[in-house]
């Protein structure tokens, strides 16, 4: 399982939700090929990463297209270090994207959107779509994080080089008591918590959750 990083710039709730990736690794795009992100007009920053689902399709964070018009957005993958323009980068303008229709601005539940690039992806090692699993299950163990998230809340930008992590997955009850009422965790929400090597939203740094918005 995959992770997208993600970015609330404008808050939730009142709140500033911020992602990073804490005591992550430097990772080849080979190992997470399905990994990219996107970007605005010709600012070469990261607006929000994306994972892709298909030659056209890839999938984002329902707040990172709001108010936005697909014609200014480009997805980018193939790239491992953002300061560099890679041989293997594969950059492509969005054609149209959908917002899940149960998504709202006042919530962080479904926060999911789907985007269809202009043009199909060309896919080799350094760039495919992710794998599903075959028939529903039910998520335990471990899984792996992925982006350019902050290594810290202090930082001014994004790590330059994709990063990867991984934490193991904790019950929801487990999970409630580690935010301490600063977020209703639902049934339909993944959590997972290792001390040290963390994704965190807001500045809660001793809170070191995962929250994966699931939808119903």
């Amino acid at each position: 399982m995959s992770i997208t990083e993600t970015v609330y710039p404008l808050g939730i709730g009142g709140r500033q939700w911020k992602f990073k990736i804490a005591g992550g690794l430097n990772t080849e795009i080979t190992s997470m090929p399905f990994q990219g992100y996107l970007v605005e007009g010709s600012s070469p920053n990261i607006m929000c990463g994306a994972t892709i689902l298909s030659s056209l399709v890839i999938l984002t964070a329902a707040h990172c297209l709001v108010n936005k018009t697909a014609s200014s957005l480009t997805f980018v993958a193939g790239d491992k270090q953002i300061s560099i323009q890679e041989e293997t980068e594969q950059r492509i303008r969005l054609s149209h994207f959908h917002l899940y229709e149960k998504f709202s601005s006042r919530s962080p539940d479904n926060d999911i959107a789907v985007g269809v690039l202009s043009s199909k992806l060309s896919f080799n090692q350094h760039v495919s779509s992710i794998s599903f699993p075959t028939e529903p299950r039910s998520y335990n163990g471990v899984v792996t994080i992925s982006g350019w998230g902050k290594a810290n809340d202090n930082d001014d930008h994004y790590q330059d080089i994709l990063q990867s992590a991984k934490l193991p997955i904790v019950s929801v009850a487990n999970c409630t008591k580690l935010w301490r009422g600063d977020l209703k965790v639902k049934d339909t929400f993944i959590c997972a918590y290792k001390a040290g090597t963390d994704t965190c939203y807001g500045n809660y740094t001793s809170t070191k959750i995962l929250r994966v918005i699931m939808t119903q």
